[in-house]
């Protein structure tokens, strides 16, 4: 914060993606279970520098990450009974085949003592560029909005959204080896009231 001229913070190693949506961390989650958006979207650790700048009312954080990988995951995390899995959803990515690529993650958004809304950004790859001399289709870009209301009698609310695309071989039996696009989406609101350690919350996501 010293060395430039503005409010800056800079985080490296690894932990929550911070510069993606309303990061589902201990200081901000509500509920002891992960919602079905943070689950498919914003629940992912990752490796890599992460920057935090203010400048009065405007924040903008910006990532240089490891890239997600996609796989199912079970919901709810710790079942009483049988899970479901999410079919697709963006998860932490460890493994050594990815060092030699990386993901941007930005977060624009303007800040009030009630009030934070932004938009959000996520462009990586999921492998290589080119197999054997053959191009490969393997993007994998998230876009949204997210925002956040708290009023000072305890009334809340908060609102995300994702847009997403990935382009991948999801159709690798094929016989003709014909790669796909995948578009989903997912959204979800959530408002309550909340008042020191005490909360109630009602929450609608898909």
């Amino acid at each position: 914060k010293n060395r430039v001229p503005w409010d800056l913070t800079v985080r490296i190693g690894k932990g929550r993606n911070y510069c993606y949506g309303l990061t589902p961390d201990y200081s901000s989650r509500r509920t002891t279970d992960y919602s079905l958006y943070s689950e498919a979207f914003t629940q992912v650790r990752v490796s890599g520098f992460q920057t935090f700048s203010k400048f009065g009312n405007v924040e903008l954080d910006l990532a240089l990450v490891n890239p997600y990988t996609l796989k199912s995951r079970p919901l709810p995390d710790f079942p009483l009974g049988k899970s479901l899995n999410i079919p697709i959803c963006d998860r932490d990515n460890d493994t050594a085949a990815v060092r030699n690529r990386g993901a941007v993650s930005g977060r624009l958004s303007y800040k009030t003592s009630i009030l934070k809304v932004g938009v959000d950004g996520y462009v990586s790859q999921t492998g290589p560029d080119k197999v054997g001399g053959v191009k490969q289709k393997n993007s994998l870009n998230r876009f949204g909005a997210s925002g956040e209301l708290k009023l000072a009698n305890g009334l809340m609310a908060q609102g995300q959204f994702t847009m997403a695309t990935t382009a991948c071989d999801l159709n690798a039996n094929a016989a003709d080896g014909a790669e796909t696009d995948l578009s989903h989406n997912g959204g979800e609101a959530l408002v309550g009231w909340e008042k020191n350690k005490t909360g109630l919350y009602a929450r609608y996501g898909m």
